[in-house]
């Protein structure tokens, strides 16, 4: 049954489109629309709207300006001036509009671009079953400093997630000049991306731009503290000797802000994701006068703030195994892991008894032990980072009344399911080196995203809808007895597994 948000008509589009060309995407010809721009901005300013559609669309855009080594090639020149947006529409559409798929790309906060061929959603748009959209959106410091704090810089905090608002914004009112309904429009994101998208609940400026959410790896959890904020901002002044002229931030050379970055975004993952973020990330400025959040987006689930908005959370089995440099990464005992999630605010006890689980696991796709020291935190952070936040999220949703369904990506060819295994099969398509087996659990993958877009509901029901419990109670809904989990690629019991992990981490404040 669909259960769509109820949004006012839009505003009437320009007719006139822009000369579009057409590419052969692996599931059927595509028309393209690259670089159009919804937004200019200026360095560390909120964007202003631009609401005329070009001539002509037929190269990408500026990619975000980020600093090197690329986490991938962002497939066009990067810029300051950015704020460009692709369309991808079926070449033969039909007359009736087609539903809206908006795609948030991941890199950590810090790179991507939707130039980039891990942004590239023609497939999704080649099945002829709905238009596609992926807009840029500032990165790293450019986008995610907070200085709302400091004088002469008026709302100045979060400007990559006021960027994807504004995109939605362009969407609703041009998107049906592409063949697109603005009342169907499902934001899809990933990693970073579906943290961005997380956040639009809490937005007050983004109510009535998106009837359905998708976020994979990633939710409502890489959440910056205000006073985290403050500190970050504060170090990365000092880093550039400007901490008694911050104006002098709009005319540093790009060079040095980046150089500066890592002063304030660690590279440990752990570290970047624990309840105080050493990371660039969503920034919980709702108590700020020109903050963009109305409240924490986890607060806004509870509230009931998304309740008539479908929403799909999804992570995958072995998310961590992906950032799993051993040299770097595996602590020298299973104590250290105990340690390290004392320090995320669990007790001794329960830390132990976390430990002593994972410890207990069978071993890892490649041979390695289930208790090797490694291997016990890459699943603690698993847990940790992506797959408890994405339980959490989709009971809170449920809880409020509203429809969540919860799914995991397993692992195929015997291969382990880490971060991002997914991301090319979100977008329609897969990895390149991807096996017949990949191939087949992207397909589903891919299934889920068009029918949230086409139906509002990926093909499985939803977890019970009932009232909310206390926030840290809110696995008490017991996830996994009568509630379905969607897995795909390996035959594997995830609402068993999500169960066992929101029972193993009760009781200890996570998002």
């Amino acid at each position: 049954m669909r259960r769509w948000r109820a949004v006012p008509e839009p505003e009437m589009s320009q007719p006139r489109l822009p000369l579009s060309s057409t590419i052969q995407a692996s599931t059927g010809p595509v028309r393209r629309w690259a670089g159009i721009p919804y937004a200019s901005a200026e360095r560390f300013e909120p964007a202003r709207a631009v609401d005329v559609l070009p001539g002509q669309a037929l190269t990408a855009g500026p990619a975000p300006a980020q600093p090197l080594p690329y986490y991938e090639d962002p497939g066009a020149p990067v810029s300051e001036d950015c704020l460009n947006l692709t369309v991808w529409a079926p070449q033969e559409a039909g007359e009736e509009p087609l539903p809206v798929v908006v795609w948030i790309y991941g890199g950590g906060f810090e790179h991507g671009a939707n130039s980039s061929a891990f942004s590239d959603a023609s497939a999704l748009a080649g099945t002829g079953g709905v238009i596609a959209v992926a807009p840029n959106y500032r990165t790293g410091v450019l986008g995610f400093l907070s200085l709302s704090h400091l004088g002469g810089y008026n709302g100045v905090s979060n400007l990559g997630l006021r960027d994807a608002v504004l995109a939605l914004r362009w969407i609703r009112r041009h998107i049906a000049a592409f063949g697109g309904d603005p009342s169907r429009v499902t934001v899809v994101g990933e990693s970073a991306g579906a943290f961005i998208a997380g956040a639009l609940p809490a937005i007050d400026e983004a109510a009535g731009l998106y009837s359905g959410l998708v976020l994979a790896s990633g939710g409502m959890s890489r959440v910056v503290p205000g006073w985290r904020a403050k500190e970050m901002t504060a170090a990365f002044l000092r880093e550039l000797g400007v901490e008694h002229d911050p104006q002098a931030l709009r005319r540093a050379d790009l060079a040095d802000l980046f150089a500066a970055q890592p002063t304030i975004a660690v590279s440990d993952i752990g570290q970047r994701n624990s309840t105080a973020p050493q990371a660039l990330g969503i920034v919980d400025d709702s108590a700020e006068p020109t903050g963009v959040l109305a409240m924490h987006p986890m607060r806004a689930l509870e509230a009931g703030r998304a309740a008539l908005t479908p929403i799909l959370v999804c992570s995958t089995r072995d998310e961590i195994s992906a950032f799993r440099n051993p040299e770097v990464f595996d602590p020298v005992d299973l104590d250290a892991v105990r340690s390290e999630i004392e320090d995320l605010g669990v007790e001794r006890t329960q830390a132990e008894a976390l430990v002593t689980h994972y410890a207990s696991l069978p071993e890892a796709p490649t041979g390695e032990a289930g208790s090797t020291p490694g291997l016990v935190r890459q699943r603690m952070l698993t847990d940790w980072i992506y797959r408890l936040p994405a339980a959490r999220a989709a009971l809170a949703q449920a809880a409020a009344g509203g429809t969540a369904y919860l799914a995991m990506t397993g692992r195929a060819d015997g291969a382990q399911a880490g971060h991002a295994c997914d991301g090319p099969a979100l977008l329609g398509s897969s990895w390149p080196q991807s096996t017949p087996a990949m191939k087949a659990r992207d397909a589903q993958v891919r299934g889920w995203v068009l029918d949230m877009a086409t139906d509002g509901e990926p093909g499985w029901p939803a977890l019970p809808a009932g009232q909310a419990p206390a926030p840290e109670r809110v696995e008490e809904l017991r996830l996994g007895q009568g509630a379905v989990v969607a897995v795909a690629g390996e035959d594997f019991d995830a609402a068993g597994d999500y169960r066992m992990m929101t029972e193993l981490w009760h009781g200890v404040g996570r998002p």
